[in-house]
């Protein structure tokens, strides 16, 4: 089964001069799949992540996501979809400075409003999940990149997304690091998650089993 399918999609930046940014899309990926999305600076990769997670919406086409069409759903209904769906890991983290780990696992389900105590055993399962839950009350500065990326991660999961998708997400690592968070990335991919990151780097992209090479807006060659 198709995860995502994207048929013609072109999505165009109005501006002083406008900036066609994708140029006739056409992807599909299936359920479980890890696939890198890769291109130089200006290429178009972070564009197209942004239709895939519903974070934009594309000018021309149509985007299915599970069979469903959300190309043309309200900003409601695009968000809600987004919550239930898609799990968001970014190059930054994006955690909380002033809450624990564990108050920033449990924000996407206050979104939903799911009561206290369901937060609680669900932010700890997926903390222990990836090797933080001894750390679940630590504040953002008092751990490490690696840890604060593998805590992006557990929000990510929380909300049991089917989808995950990852810009850059060994950006602000060094190497090591950005290894064992692959690792766990893959992990999670062989458990059943659908997985699309974002990379400029070969030495990450290799950890998926599809690269899409994106340039100039347009997908240059799928291997």
């Amino acid at each position: 089964m198709n995860v995502i399918e994207l048929k013609e999609i072109n999505k165009v930046f109005h501006g002083g001069e406008d900036t066609i940014a994708l140029r006739d899309v056409n992807l599909q990926i299936k359920q479980g799949e890890f696939v890198a999305i890769m291109g130089p600076s200006g290429s178009g990769k972070s564009t197209l992540m942004n239709i895939i997670g519903l974070l934009d919406s594309p000018s021309t086409g149509e985007y299915k996501l599970e069979g469903h069409d959300v190309s043309r759903l309200s900003d409601k209904s695009q968000a809600k979809m987004r919550r239930e769906k898609i799990g968001f890991v970014f190059q930054s983290f994006n955690l909380i400075p002033r809450m624990s780990l564990q108050q920033n696992v449990e924000l996407p389900m206050i979104y939903d409003r799911i009561k206290p105590a369901r937060r609680h055993q669900r932010a700890v399962a997926v903390l222990n999940k990836v090797g933080l839950g001894d750390r679940a009350s630590y504040r953002v500065n008092q751990i490490s990149g690696g840890q604060l990326q593998r805590a992006a991660i557990a929000r990510a999961l929380v909300n049991q997304p089917s989808l995950i998708l990852a810009d850059e997400p060994t950006g602000n690592l060094d190497s090591k690091t950005g290894q064992v968070i692959m690792q766990l990335l893959t992990d999670l991919n062989h458990s059943g998650v659908t997985v699309i990151i974002v990379t400029h780097d070969l030495n990450i992209a290799r950890f998926a089993k599809r690269l899409v090479h994106v340039k100039d807006g347009r997908i240059e060659s799928v291997e």
